[in-house]
C-alpha cells in the first residue's frame, strides 16, 4: 500500500469513528484492529527495506574491499537486528591462529553502525589481523546495562568461534572509539558482564581505548566543564542518573586491588582537558592495582584519532599494531 493511499485510509477511518459517537464497542474495534494491521504492515515494510539497505551497504563495503580480504557480514550472535557483527579476515592467511581486533562503534550510545568501519578493516587484515566490527542496541531504546551486556555476549561469541575464521581465541584485542571505547573500557575492568557470558578479563589480550571522555560517569554528569555538559545528557539518556548505576558503569570506579587486568593503550585528544584529565586519573588507579597502562594525549580531533587507528599509514596505526605484537 502506497503511503498516500495508507494516509487517505487512516483519515477516512479516524473520521468515521469519530463522527459515530453511537458506534458500538465491537465496531470501534474492528476500525482499531484494521489500523493495526495496517501498521504492522507498515513497519515489516520498514524492516524488509532496513535489511535491503543493510544488504546493499554491505555489497558496498564488500566492492570496496580489496582481493585480499575476506568479509562475513550480519553475523548474529544474538535474536535482536543490531545484535550482529561483520568479521573481516585475510583471504589467505599465513597463519590460522591470528591476532583479533574486536571493535565497537561510538555515537554516544544512541547512533552508530559497524558498516562505518569495514572498509577500513583491511589496514589489519593486511597485517595478519583478523578486524571484527560490533553493533550493539542503542539508548533511548535500551538502558544500561543492555548495551555492555551485548558486547559481552559478542565478544564470547567470538572467542567460541574465532578458530573457525582462523582466528586465536587466546589473542582477542577489544578496541573502541568514543562511546565504544567506554564500553570496552568498562567490559576490561568489570568482569560481571564476562563472568555471565563464562569468560573472564584473562580472555582479554589487551584493551585500545580512542578518545573517551566517559571513565567516570559520576563526574561527567554533575557538568562542571563545557564537555560534562554535552557528554552529560548522552550518559543520563544510557544510564540514567543513580549514582550507584554511575559508578557501576564507570571504568575507573571498578579497578580494585587482587584482579589481574589486561594492559590498556588510551588515546585523548590534548586539546580535550577534561577528557585527558579522566584517563591520567584512570592510569594513576591502574597503575595502583597493578595493571600496565599507557596514555598518548596526541594534537588531533576526536574524529582523526579513531579515523587514524584504521589508517596504517598514521604513527598511531603502527604504535597499535606494536600493542598488538607485544602483548
Amino acid at each position: 500500500m502506497h503511503m498516500r493511499a495508507f494516509c487517505t485510509l487512516s483519515l477516512a477511518l479516524l473520521t468515521c469513528i469519530c463522527s459515530m459517537p453511537f458506534a458500538t464497542t465491537a465496531a470501534y474495534s474492528q476500525g482499531a484492529g484494521l489500523l493495526a494491521r495496517i501498521n504492522e504492515r507498515r513497519q515489516a515494510r520498514a524492516l524488509q527495506q532496513q535489511a535491503l539497505g543493510q544488504v546493499r551497504a554491505g555489497n558496498s563495503i564488500q566492492s570496496d574491499l580489496p582481493a585480499d580480504v575476506r568479509p562475513y557480514f550480519d553475523i548474529a550472535y544474538g535474536s535482536d537486528k543490531l545484535q550482529k557483527l561483520d568479521l573481516f579476515a585475510p583471504a589467505s592467511p599465513k597463519t590460522n591462529r591470528m591476532p583479533v581486533v574486536f571493535f565497537v562503534h561510538g555515537g554516544g550510545w544512541r547512533m552508530g553502525d559497524k558498516l562505518q568501519h569495514g572498509k577500513r578493516s583491511a589496514a589489519y587484515t593486511r597485517h595478519g589481523v583478523i578486524f571484527v566490527s560490533v553493533n550493539y542496541r542503542l539508548a533511548p531504546t535500551v538502558h544500561h546495562p543492555d548495551q555492555i551486556q551485548d558486547i559481552a555476549k559478542a565478544f564470547a561469541w567470538l572467542k567460541a568461534n574465532a578458530t573457525r575464521y582462523g582466528g586465536d581465541p587466546g589473542r582477542i584485542y577489544v578496541m573502541g572509539h568514543s562511546a565504544g571505547a567506554h564500553l570496552v573500557d568498562l567490559l576490561a575492568t568489570n568482569d560481571t558482564y564476562l563472568k555471565d557470558v563464562s569468560c573472564s578479563l584473562a580472555d582479554i589480550k589487551g584493551v585500545i581505548s580512542l578518545d573517551t571522555a566517559s571513565l567516570n560517569l559520576t563526574t561527567k554528569v554533575q557538568g562542571l566543564s563545557q564537555e560534562d555538559k554535552m557528554v552529560g545528557g548522552m550518559i543520563r539518556a544510557a544510564f540514567g542518573s543513580d549514582p550507584r548505576v554511575l559508578a557501576e558503569a564507570s571504568p575507573t570506579l571498578n579497578l580494585v586491588p587482587g584482579k589481574a587486568y589486561p594492559p590498556f593503550l588510551l588515546y585523548c585528544g590534548s586539546s580535550r582537558i577534561a577528557a585527558l584529565r579522566e584517563q591520567e586519573l584512570f592510569s594513576q588507579a591502574a597503575k595502583k592495582v597493578g595493571a600496565s597502562v599507557l596514555v598518548r594525549s596526541l594534537p588531533n580531533t576526536h574524529r582523526e584519532i579513531g579515523a587514524n587507528a584504521l589508517d596504517e599509514s598514521t604513527p598511531q596505526f603502527a604504535e597499535i599494531m606494536q600493542f598488538i605484537s607485544q602483548h
